[in-house]
């Protein structure tokens, strides 16, 4: 009986172990893996945070002109009304009006949406008008467009002739901003 003790008590041992310490072992690795797995989102949160903080900083160093500036480029809404009065003052600078405006969309009042490469969702608007003028005069008033700080493509334009120097130009443009 004596030899039988020290077994007795190893095999109480081992089941010991396999019945109440081993599972144990196994709830503690699980929760170091979701210790470590939290940890991370815990990084990336911060890391965001931090990105956040920066990304403010700069937005509060632009000043209040540059942003009313950055509006203009790629406005936040759909202003139709601005866009023609934006267009029509760099024409009248020339001299020259908008007639026969119209304002294309997909039937609703903000436009075509559109998503790019990086997932960003933007609207685009289409805006016809002609002008009558001179041919020079129709080429100033293009460049001057192309300089302005709204961000338009000229989708097409053509070209009738008038008595005279002058010239009807119909024009096409599609211009956007951010959703």
């Amino acid at each position: 009986m004596k030899s039988l003790t020290p077994l007795i008590l190893i095999i109480l041992a081992i089941g010991s172990f396999f019945i109440l310490i081993d599972p144990k072992f196994d709830d503690i690795k699980k929760l170091q893996d979701e210790m470590s797995d939290n940890q991370e989102l815990i990084d990336i949160a911060v890391e965001l945070r931090r990105e956040r903080e920066e990304l403010q900083n700069k937005f509060n160093r632009i000043s209040p002109e540059e942003r009313e500036k950055l509006g203009k480029v790629l406005p936040d809404a759909v202003d139709n009304v601005r866009l023609i009065n934006d267009i029509n003052n760099i024409a009248s600078d020339f001299g020259i009006s908008l007639n026969d405006i119209s304002i294309n969309d997909t039937g609703t009042q903000s436009g075509e949406t559109v998503v790019d490469k990086t997932g960003k969702i933007y609207g685009e608007i289409n805006l016809d008008f002609s002008i009558s003028s001179r041919y020079d005069t129709f080429k100033e008033f293009m460049y001057s467009l192309e300089r302005s700080l709204r961000l338009v493509d000229i989708e097409s334009f053509s070209v009738g002739a008038e008595e005279g120097v002058f010239y009807n130009f119909r024009v096409s443009l599609n211009t956007y901003w951010l959703r």
